[in-house]
Formats: C-alpha cells, structure tokens, sequence
C-alpha cells in the first residue's frame, strides 16, 4: 500500500512517498519542480523543469526503465516487452500536452514477442533515439529462437501516447 506525505516549506510543496520511500516530488512558487523515482517503481531516475504558461521544460535522468512498463501504453498484443531495462537521458519542452522529446535511452537484455512469431526475440540491446515526436531504434540484429532477424522500429507519439509504430 502506498502512502503520501504533502507538506510545505519554504514557498515549496513537497510529495513524499513513505511507504517505500520510492517516490519524491517538489514544485516551488516559480512552478520549478523536481521529481525523483526510485525502485520498487518501474522507473528510477531524476527529472528536473519548470512549468512556463502551458509549456514544459524538464531534463530527465534515467537511471533504470523497465520496458515492460510499455505494454500497457501501447494497447496492442502485435508487440510485446518481456523483459529489458533502459537508462539514458531525455528532454521534454513544448506544449504540456504534446510536447517534443530529445535524447536516447539504451535498452540492455531486452525481450520482445510479436504477435505473429512464435519465438521470442532477444536478448537485445539498442539505442532508442528520441526526436520531436518520435522515437527509433535500430537497425538491431537479434535471435529470434534459433534464427537471426535484423529490424529497426520508428514510434510515432502523440499526447506522450506511443500511437503507431512502423
């Protein structure tokens, strides 16, 4: 069971997780935030920003990514993560809705089925690169049971939702 904490301090609100201590939040009064996630979240890493008018401006450190975490954004069994953990980093500036992304992650020990394959791919590692709405990885060659495939992936993402991928 989670548990939260709001408190305030020095013309800043403070979120603080105490179950598990896995989650930490901050925005002060020029609406400048941090955020810091730790394990057992599917995500740990540190992101810093600012809020100005609707936009968003936010660095991101991310220490550890797990990919399955992306099954559930992708609503769709033609792909599916297994298993594999990203860490990079990413930057985030534009509309609060739909802003544009930079950076990369690196994904190790990766796993992945596709609907229409009975083996599973991987292990795989690859650079995700992240660009305006977009992001890509590839070309990878991996084994896919006791074959070998080369592939490369472009996701296309619309209100930070990954919406089609090719």
């Amino acid at each position: 069971p989670w548990g939260l904490r709001l408190r305030t301090g020095g013309g800043t609100l403070f979120l603080d997780e105490v179950a598990d201590d896995s989650l930490h939040a901050s925005i002060d009064g020029d609406l400048r935030w941090e955020l810091i996630a730790r394990s057992p979240l599917p995500l740990a890493g540190r992101a810093t920003g600012r809020f100005v008018g609707t936009r968003l401006e936010a660095e991101a450190e991310v220490a550890s990514f797990d990919l399955r975490t992306l099954n559930a954004l992708l609503k769709t069994d033609m792909v599916v993560f297994t298993s594999g953990t990203a860490a990079g980093r990413l930057a985030v500036a534009g509309p609060f809705n739909d802003p544009d992304f930079t950076g990369a992650l690196d994904l190790a020990k990766g796993g992945l089925r596709f609907r229409y394959s009975p083996a599973e791919v991987g292990p795989l590692d690859a650079r995700f690169a992240f660009t305006g709405r977009s992001f890509s990885a590839g070309p990878v060659t991996a084994a896919v049971g006791a074959a070998w495939a080369t592939a490369q992936i472009v996701f296309t993402l619309d209100h930070w939702v990954p919406t089609s991928f090719v």
